[in-house]
């Protein structure tokens, strides 16, 4: 990828073209204990967003642009994973290494007229080591619990932040589902995600949750469904942060940020269904890959 500066007649290259070498084994029967090993390397472009150098002014004192110099940030990860099912139950437990280069990471700067510029930028390395966990489970043949989460240790060493920072930061992350099949017709799903306040470069991040919850009822042999969904129904959405600057010479910080972000997310939608032919019901499937995309997106909150 080129880019081009037409005001300062800059140019710069970046090449995308890589290699991604991917590795797995298993051993082990899944009634018993399974054990997993994998390695892969893994990259992560920048979006069109986070290149596009033309700013976008919040308001008198708050300034979002671009860094079209960003580079995309490669990860080699390595997992081993310990699981088990028995008895309608399924359990895992595993550990990950990641080593990533050229992390992309939110920026502010503050000008000498107090207004802050926040961009992205790419720290030289960081060293990421965790812990996940689940456990899957019915109880009786109408009630599905899924619970899953991890604990994590982002160790970050650049220049970005000042001289030499080196710095480990603990993180967590936990996710809750449970699906009651009220009737062979009427299923209720409730869906909850927490992450923990946890230390970042510029500050500190305050706890972070995200609910929702749904019922519906199968018409016309499954034909027409009818869903209601309640998102966020305890108004507990959005989160809080907090930032500044490096200690001048006189002991002061050179600006210092309270932010606190409420996504206004409580919403009651009504949906109706009709399928024509014979198509696969994949409601649930699709509620848990929005509840993936969530947990995902969590850890990567947008800090102006």
């Amino acid at each position: 990828m080129m880019s081009e500066l037409k005001t300062t007649d800059s140019t710069f290259h970046n090449p995308y073209s890589s290699f991604y070498p991917s590795l797995s084994l298993s051993v082990g029967a899944p009634q018993l204990l399974q054990i997993s090993a994998s390695y892969s390397k893994r990259v992560n472009r920048p979006r069109s967003r986070m290149l596009n150098p033309f700013s976008s002014r919040q308001d008198t004192k708050n300034i979002r642009m671009g860094n079209p110099f960003l580079k995309p940030e490669y990860t080699d990860s390595y997992e081993l994973n310990f699981s088990r099912y028995t008895k309608g139950i399924s359990l895992s437990l595993g550990g990950y290494y990641r080593h990533t280069t050229d992390k992309m990471e939110r920026h502010k700067q503050m000008r000498s007229d107090g207004v802050s510029v926040a961009t992205y930028a790419n720290v030289d390395d960081q060293k990421t080591k965790g812990v996940e966990y689940s456990a899957v489970g019915s109880l009786g043949r109408k009630l599905r619990l899924m619970f899953s989460g991890s604990v994590y240790w982002d160790e970050i060493n650049t220049e970005l932040y000042g001289t030499d920072y080196d710095q480990t930061a603990q993180g967590q992350r936990m996710r809750f589902t449970t699906m009651w099949n009220i009737t062979p017709t009427t299923e209720f799903m409730f869906f909850i995600f927490y992450m923990p306040s946890r230390d970042i470069a510029i500050g500190k991040m305050d706890a972070m949750s995200f609910s929702s919850m749904s019922i519906k009822k199968k018409l016309m042999d499954e034909r027409l469904n009818l869903t209601l969904n309640v998102g966020d129904p305890f108004g507990l959405s959005g989160f809080g942060f907090e930032t500044w600057g490096d200690i001048d010479s006189d002991g002061i910080r050179d600006w210092y940020q309270d932010s606190d972000r409420n996504w206004n997310s409580q919403t009651v939608r009504l949906t109706l269904e009709y399928r024509f032919g014979k198509m696969e019901d994949r409601s649930r499937f699709s509620r848990q890959q929005r509840g993936e995309g969530m947990e995902m997106e969590g850890g990567e909150m947008e800090i102006d």
